[in-house]
């Protein structure tokens, strides 16, 4: 991959010097420049929350680039990759929530532990490079990306849904209030079918 950085960017010479604002701002923007080229639009909606985001006719991608409140300057600058999928239909009727997110797409971290909230991938702002640039962009685009067309598909639900049963109980894949998902309703929209075959 042949990429530059932006002329005026801090990633061309990080140091300790600079401030973890700047070096998580500056991480983002270039993600953000990368995945305009690919539909995505760059949106920066929060001091500790960039998104990239996807639309189609279906579903809505939203990629969360998160940082913390506990970076150090210096030493640490968070850049977590959350993402959540969302139903365009089940939105325009009103039923906002997610159809699930990093926990059912990322595999669990067996060094750090079997919680669910490790069950993601949490980079270092200090030591970005190119490596980690591209790193990040194959996971976005070998992990999460796909799932844009998989879940359109039967086969793709059904993974989603086994992916549940691995780390949560039934109740979680069908329960509207379990952590705001719609999963339920989209299966009922446009796979009713499941409901019976995975017996929910």
């Amino acid at each position: 991959m042949d990429w530059e950085w932006n002329e005026n960017s801090v990633l061309h010479k990080i140091s300790p010097d600079i401030t973890c604002k700047e070096l998580y701002n500056a991480i983002c923007f270039e993600l953000g420049r990368y995945f305009s080229g690919m539909g995505f639009k760059y949106l920066k909606s929060k001091r500790m929350l960039h998104m990239l985001v996807f639309q189609d006719e279906q579903i809505k991608l939203e990629i969360n680039i998160k940082t913390s409140r506990h970076n150090m300057p210096g030493k640490w600058v968070a850049i977590d990759i959350f993402p959540e999928f969302s139903s365009i239909a089940l939105k325009e009727i009103g039923m906002e929530g997610f159809l699930f997110d990093e926990a059912e797409i990322y595999e669990r971290n067996p060094i750090k532990g079997g919680s669910w909230y490790l069950d993601t991938y949490m980079f270092n702002g200090y030591e970005f490079s190119e490596g980690m640039f591209k790193e990040i962009i194959a996971l976005i685009e070998g992990k999460i990306i796909p799932w844009i067309d998989k879940i359109k598909e039967k086969e793709g639900v059904k993974e989603i849904i086994l992916r549940k049963r691995a780390k949560f109980a039934d109740w979680s894949i069908t329960n509207r209030g379990y952590g705001n998902t719609v999963l339920p309703e989209y299966i009922s929209l446009y796979f009713p079918e499941l409901i019976k075959e995975m017996g929910l």
